[in-house]
């Protein structure tokens, strides 16, 4: 229940649900929120094995989806979904992991989390798919210079959804937005311009550094 309905781990002390369960079942032992944590925690493990062994047997390109949002406790979090045709031709899903960004969603911060994703499942993705949100676009093209991704593709649904917007709003679709995290990316991308920059130029000179070693 707590999984599926998304539910607070704080809602096994609450008088209400222990009064129903226990008279659904008077001999059952309702855990509390720590033993409950421990076992999440313990699923959670197995359950990221599990997807581990099946990417060792992949040996094919592997393709990702990534999104970033806040929660309704203004928490950020990203999480990566991982793509491949299996030995028999069958398209499969692979949920990698879900982390938490600290601070602002800039790209520079989702950059480094999304590479510690990928570094942590596959080491490498052929392509990743974003939203258009200027600070995923950064944050892919940040992951792309450091080798992490080949190539980003946008979210056909979401450039669908903004092209709508624009065709049916003009320039009042920006006022419509009721997607927290479009307005916090905007806001984002205004702070992490120069640092972006910065980061872009760093990369460039590290490479003009290499190939004059290599010559």
């Amino acid at each position: 229940m707590i999984a599926l309905d998304l539910c607070p781990v704080t809602m096994l002390e609450r008088k209400g649900l222990k009064q129903l369960l226990q008279y659904l079942s008077p001999t059952m032992n309702v855990p509390t929120r720590k033993t409950m944590r421990k076992r999440i925690i313990a699923a959670y493990a197995i359950a990221k094995s599990v997807v581990k062994e099946e990417l060792k047997r992949v040996d094919c390109l592997v393709h990702g989806t990534a999104d970033a949002w806040s929660s309704s406790a203004t928490m950020g979090y990203m999480s990566l979904t991982l793509h491949y045709v299996d030995q028999k031709f069958r398209i499969r899903r692979l949920p990698a992991d879900v982390v938490r960004i600290t601070g602002r969603h800039t790209a520079i911060n989702m950059s480094h989390e999304l590479n510690f994703l990928i570094e942590d499942s596959v080491r490498k993705l052929c392509t990743i798919t974003t939203n258009s949100a200027a600070n995923q676009i950064k944050a892919a093209a940040l992951s792309i210079k450091s080798g992490h991704i080949s190539v980003r593709l946008p979210c056909v649904s979401h450039v669908l959804n903004l092209a709508a917007r624009k065709l049916c709003y003009g320039k009042v679709a920006k006022e419509l937005a009721d997607d927290e995290e479009t307005e916090e990316s905007i806001a984002a991308c205004d702070d992490d311009e120069d640092e972006y920059e910065q980061e872009v130029r760093l990369h460039e000179a590290i490479d003009e550094e290499e190939d004059e070693s290599i010559e």
